[in-house]
């Protein structure tokens, strides 16, 4: 697995985007880039984020980056949509220097490449947000959140359950809503089948697909 950090506004709302997105396996609300290596005391120069664990057999840094234009205005120095101030800038760090590279390349690729206005940089510090902030929007649907609804909560149920074939030996691996399940070797393709028609008998409806 690995892992980006995205700073997009209020992280309520960033995380509870980034948690729905296919490949990705988890996150935590946080603080990138500041002087201190606490939550309290006297604002330090953070940028609100979510570290965004993922998988990237499964969902590369370009489709992240994708996903991330769709909840920030690219343009916009110090804000997301009410949320105003430094601590709200845009931005993209990483510990991995590969990263950093991909995400550079795709933004300079863009036709709007000279507008954009998205920090991307080593990530020098990070601070894990106090509790209260963690998976806040689940806990509190009806708390403020600055990106609207119908964005929101586009792909929370394009998660479903995969099967991929990862080698000519016949290893498999199941995903149900980007987390590890089971690993397997040897099973034939009839009995994923199987376990896929019970999914959707369970659940009712067509979250669960077979893949090859």
């Amino acid at each position: 697995m690995e892992e980006l950090y995205f700073a997009g506004g209020c992280l309520w709302g960033v995380q509870e985007f980034m948690k729905t997105l296919p490949g990705v396996v988890s996150t935590e609300a946080g603080r990138a880039n500041g002087s201190t290596y606490n939550t309290s005391g006297e604002y330090d120069g953070y940028a609100e984020c979510v570290c965004t664990q993922f998988d990237p057999t499964a969902v590369s840094v370009e489709q992240l980056m994708d996903y991330f234009f769709e909840i920030i205005d690219p343009y916009s120095v110090n804000k997301q949509g009410e949320d105003v101030g430094e601590k709200y800038r845009t931005g993209i760090y990483s510990k991995n220097p590969k990263h950093l590279a991909l995400v550079t390349c795709y933004l300079q690729a863009r036709e709007d490449a000279g507008k954009v206005a998205i920090e991307v940089l080593p990530l020098s510090n990070y601070v894990k947000s106090d509790d209260e902030h963690q998976d806040r929007l689940t806990l509190h649907p009806n708390d403020y959140c600055h990106i609207p609804k119908n964005i929101l909560y586009k792909y929370k149920m394009s998660k479903r359950i995969r099967y991929k074939k990862t080698d000519i030996q016949g290893v498999g691996l199941i995903l149900f809503q980007g987390f590890k399940v089971s690993r397997f070797q040897g099973f034939k393709v009839s009995r994923f089948q199987g376990f896929v028609r019970l999914v959707n008998q369970f659940f009712g409806d067509k979250r669960a697909i077979f893949c090859q």
